[in-house]
């Protein structure tokens, strides 16, 4: 007979399952909807991502999944989904919010790499999430979970579209330096968060959350579209 050897960064014989659902089934299924108040509404935050928990367990919970189906738990962020939005909007971006998708980012399309990192901390929507995430710790005494902050390219696509790429060749300084502080707001970012919620990146990919050390996991979703 065979062995199972505990995996050391895991702490577990078994491989972790997990299944990440497209907010189009969540809504028909499930009729949750994806409104700005599932992001930013403290009950919503709570009540939904439990609920996600619930139908979670109840379909797939022999594999491990929905083990939080009886807690409420003031996660900070869209746990269950693939949804990074949000340092986009906080550096400009209009963001459409709809019932059934995931937020939807709209180029701003920009003609100048001015970027102020600290622009983004002023800015209305992370001041309406700063509102939302003190409002659940005041209630609950702690956070958990925490923000798909997408990834450096990702964002630099959302500010100036196709034309980074163009950047990236006909100004290779000037873009590095662009980059360079989509960075620094990205670290602030996350350095923040999980300084009260403790992670970074389980809203970038749910695996992150079975490892038993902490994890910086960056979206590559970007990079996939452009080797395709």
């Amino acid at each position: 007979m065979i062995q199972q050897q505990n995996n050391k960064l895991l702490g577990d014989k078994l491989l972790p399952v997990d299944i990440v659902l497209a907010p189009e089934w969540w809504n028909k299924h499930e009729a949750i909807s994806f409104d700005k108040d599932f992001f930013f509404h403290p009950l919503r935050r709570v009540e939904d991502e439990q609920k996600m928990e619930r139908v979670l367990y109840e379909r797939w919970g022999e594999y491990g999944l929905g083990l939080h189906k009886d807690e409420k738990r003031p996660e900070a962020g869209a746990v269950h989904l693939a949804s990074g939005f949000l340092i986009s909007e906080m550096l400009g971006c209009d963001v459409e919010y709809t019932e059934k998708h995931p937020p939807q980012v709209i180029s701003s399309k920009r003609e100048d790499f001015h970027l102020n990192p600290n622009d983004a901390f002023n800015s209305r929507s992370f001041k309406k999430f700063e509102r939302m995430i003190e409002k659940l710790r005041t209630k609950y005494g702690y956070l958990s979970g925490d923000v798909n902050w997408g990834g450096i390219l990702n964002i630099a696509m959302d500010l100036r579209a196709e034309s980074i790429f163009v950047d990236m060749l006909m100004q290779p300084e000037e873009t590095k330096e662009y980059l360079s502080k989509i960075a620094m707001v990205i670290e602030k970012f996350t350095t923040g968060l999980a300084s009260k919620t403790g992670t970074t990146s389980i809203s970038v990919n749910r695996n992150v959350r079975n490892f038993n050390k902490k994890l910086f996991l960056h979206s590559e979703c970007s990079h996939t579209m452009i080797s395709t």
